[in-house]
């Protein structure tokens, strides 16, 4: 019994995090988005806000054959930042875990319409939000595994010496009555 829990623990964890690995690929390829050349998420556009609501001076590569990543310049965005967070360099976890977490990137969605007030967010942002969360579920599910896996061992572990204690209390019963 013990075997078979354990076999379905390490297959969940397995699969669960794989699921993970999926959806983390495809919600930071949403917002990436190559295919779209206005991207769903763009550094840009949280630059030119910052620029435009804060009277900050991020300087923006006016070359827009490069990423958006590529066109500002991080120190400049970073300094120029109010809100409670820095926006770390595209590609980090964070990067992407900050976007669709906190309101004061919601500028930087394609679909954002609020001003000034960027506590307003955009369907995307909303959506984006979501994956990243299911993401999240996947995640969460397969570490449940895991410790299922050592609470698995724990009581295998227990049922092993009870189940020796009981047979060698039979054992040494059986040698005293024996003689």
């Amino acid at each position: 019994v013990f075997v078979v829990i354990e076999a379905a623990l390490i297959t969940t964890a397995v699969v669960y995090d794989n699921k993970g690995d999926d959806q983390t690929e495809y919600f930071e390829s949403y917002a990436d988005d190559y295919m779209n050349p206005d991207h769903n998420w763009s550094v840009v556009r949280y630059a030119e806000w910052l620029n435009t609501y804060h009277e900050a001076n991020v300087q923006i590569n006016p070359d827009e054959t490069l990423p958006p990543w590529e066109r500002v310049d991080w120190n400049e965005l970073n300094d120029a930042e109010t809100g409670s967070h820095n926006l770390p360099p595209h590609g980090e976890q964070q990067y992407y875990e900050l976007i669709g977490k906190y309101h004061q990137y919601a500028s930087g969605w394609n679909d954002y319409t609020g001003g000034a007030n960027n506590s307003q967010i955009s369907p995307n942002f909303t959506y984006y939000a979501g994956e990243r969360g299911e993401a999240n579920d996947y995640y969460n599910t397969s570490s449940t595994a895991i410790m299922g896996v050592y609470i698995n061992h724990v009581l295998s572990a227990a049922e092993a010496v009870w189940g020796a204690t009981r047979f060698n209390k039979n054992l040494a019963v059986n040698f005293r009555v024996e003689p």
